[in-house]
């Protein structure tokens, strides 16, 4: 049984031309930075933080702690100052990407629909940015951006993984508490979404507006809109669920893990000290 559907964010609820997305976004941090930090090409930085947080790595930091201990090692900054300006980049200048997106068709219909049938609903956007930007990307799909509408937002500074790493979807199963073939992946990029998303055991949705390819191992493919048909069809009621395989059982640890560290962040540290009544 179905109980939550994970939605990729950007090119599936929000239409983003990636390349041009992101070079923009990139020219925009190194002029911002430029002129604050008097600290060249900050850009550079940011695309060696990416490299860095795929493969092995520690999995007790976010993927923000390795960021920032990136950027305060190139630049020396301190991570307050660079937690401060970065937020007044996401609230002054970054806004003005919006004009390069738009809501995707179908996508507003998906979420309410699935809200309305008691599906627990999670963001499943690739955890490279803070929760700020991704707000308003949320907005400017049409969506809320109100973090408690859904039951997680995979953002940098609570997510330990990232895709196409299949601990991520690991990691995002055991924080919503379901099993994974409980859960349907929805999303448009074939390795990101639907083969890493596989690779945990859940379920996929491959989103495309043209004929999917003949050996694409999702369960279904199609518009947003062609989702929800199958959905009010009953279509979940008759997925079947993945055989567990060995190579499942180390992404899972690896998710189960970050899920750990990601509770202990939220423990006070006077909870530590606390005993028994004798």
């Amino acid at each position: 049984m179905i109980k939550a559907v994970l939605l990729d964010l950007d090119d599936t609820l929000l239409l983003n031309p990636e390349r041009q997305f992101v070079a923009e976004y990139l020219a925009l941090i190194d002029a911002h930075f430029t002129d604050l930090w008097q600290h060249q090409a900050l850009s550079n930085t940011i695309m060696r933080s990416v490299k860095a947080l795929v493969g092995e790595r520690a999995p007790h930091l976010t993927n923000m702690d390795i960021v920032l201990n990136l950027i305060e090692a190139d630049t020396g900054r301190v991570n307050a100052d660079i937690i401060s300006n970065f937020n007044d980049f996401y609230s002054d200048v970054y806004p003005v990407l919006k004009r390069l997106s738009s809501p995707a068709p179908g996508a507003v219909e998906l979420v309410d629909f699935l809200r309305e049938r008691g599906i627990t609903l999670v963001i499943a956007t690739n955890p490279l940015f803070p929760p700020d930007p991704v707000r308003q990307r949320l907005s400017w799909a049409g969506l809320s951006e109100d973090s408690s509408s859904y039951a997680l937002v995979t953002t940098a500074d609570v997510m330990h993984f990232m895709k196409p790493d299949p601990a991520y979807y690991a990691e995002i199963v055991a924080r919503i508490g379901i099993e994974p073939d409980e859960a349907l992946m929805v999303g448009d990029g074939i390795d990101n979404d639907i083969i890493a998303a596989l690779a945990a055991g859940l379920h996929t949705y491959y989103v495309t507006a043209k004929s999917a390819p003949d050996d694409l191992p999702a369960d279904a493919a199609g518009t947003l809109d062609n989702l929800r048909r199958l959905i009010y069809e009953e279509w979940l009621d008759t997925l079947s669920t993945h055989p567990p395989t060995p190579a499942m059982i180390a992404p899972e640890l690896r998710g189960n893990v970050g899920t750990l560290f990601g509770m202990l962040t939220d423990v006070q540290p006077h909870f530590w000290e606390m005993r028994p009544d004798p």
